[in-house]
């Protein structure tokens, strides 16, 4: 069985693109729930770290399901508008991702924590 894969995504967005940021989100996780049969869970949050944080929580069932959503992404509009909205700050992945997910990640030049397991479930 393949592993398990968590993105928790970090970002800011300025004042002015509030309106578009929330816009996206909702068009991003519209597209990922139709179209990414591999994406588990999809969730924005907005932080209490200060104005304008958010933070971005997916669970993908494979690094073959995280490759095929940033295959998907990079095609769709809103994921292409959504780093002109936003700026990532930090990226933690959790589990054991692929040489080609770290690849596509470390390509990015953002900060990535990749945190490997330790111990756990989930039902």
């Amino acid at each position: 069985m393949a592993e398990l894969i968590r993105m928790n995504v970090y970002l800011t967005v300025p004042e002015e693109k509030l309106g578009e940021f929330k816009s996206v989100a909702k068009d991003m996780t519209a597209r990922a729930r139709a179209e990414d049969l591999g994406t588990l869970s999809y969730e924005w949050f907005e932080t209490s770290e200060g104005e304008n944080t958010f933070q971005v929580l997916e669970v993908f069932e494979s690094s073959e399901a995280l490759l095929t959503y940033f295959e998907r992404g990079g095609a769709d509009p809103a994921g292409q508008r959504f780093l002109e909205v936003c700026k990532v700050t930090k990226i933690e992945l959790c589990g054991r991702p692929s040489d080609e997910v770290r690849k596509q990640l470390d390509a990015l030049g953002m900060a990535i924590d990749y945190q490997l397991p330790l111990d756990g479930f989930t039902r």
